[in-house]
């Protein structure tokens, strides 16, 4: 709701456009709906990543820092060496909780421009409820089967990409 006041025709952004000269913009009715989704979605899920990034930094054993600046290696051999292998399997959690968080933007989209927004912003949600009121069986089906595999793929993706490269040792 306060992103739909920020960027309403009369919102606070459109008040501040007008008082610098510029003409009034539609911030949810062209191209630029992609970038306030965009934005609304950063605001919201980005606090909860960083909380999964520093407690991940916060379970790297402070002793193995200590152990190599004995040794003499460089802060980036300490962070490719010590810090990233480390942290590695958190964010492999991040990167997978964020694309399936991504997935449920759709909310954010409806709640700002309904069920027809403009094009930039109009998901397989949409399709999917769009064709279910008009029942339209077929296609909502075959739009839910692609949506999993999409997912499916993704994640699986992740999956090989974590063991061919993400399981290392110290």
């Amino acid at each position: 709701m306060f992103f739909r006041a920020l960027f309403d025709d009369a919102g606070l952004a459109n008040s501040l456009l007008t008082h610098l000269g510029i003409p009034v913009i539609s911030w949810l009715m062209y191209s630029y709906a992609f970038w306030v989704l965009v934005l609304l979605y950063l605001w919201k899920n980005l606090g909860f990543n960083i909380i999964l990034f520093l407690s991940a930094l916060n379970s790297v054993p402070k002793e193995y820092y200590e152990a190599v600046e004995m040794d003499g290696a460089s802060k980036s051999a300490q962070f490719f060496k010590i810090t990233l292998p480390l942290i590695f399997p958190h964010l492999f959690f991040i990167l997978i909780w964020s694309i399936l968080y991504s997935f449920k933007a759709f909310r954010e989209a409806f709640l700002l421009c309904g069920n027809h927004p403009h094009s930039s912003i109009y998901m397989i949600q949409h399709f999917l409820n769009n064709n279910f009121a008009n029942l339209n069986y077929v296609r909502l089906s075959s739009a839910a089967m692609t949506t999993f595999l999409v997912i499916f793929m993704l994640v699986a993706g992740i999956l090989l990409f974590r063991r061919e490269w993400g399981d290392t040792e110290l």
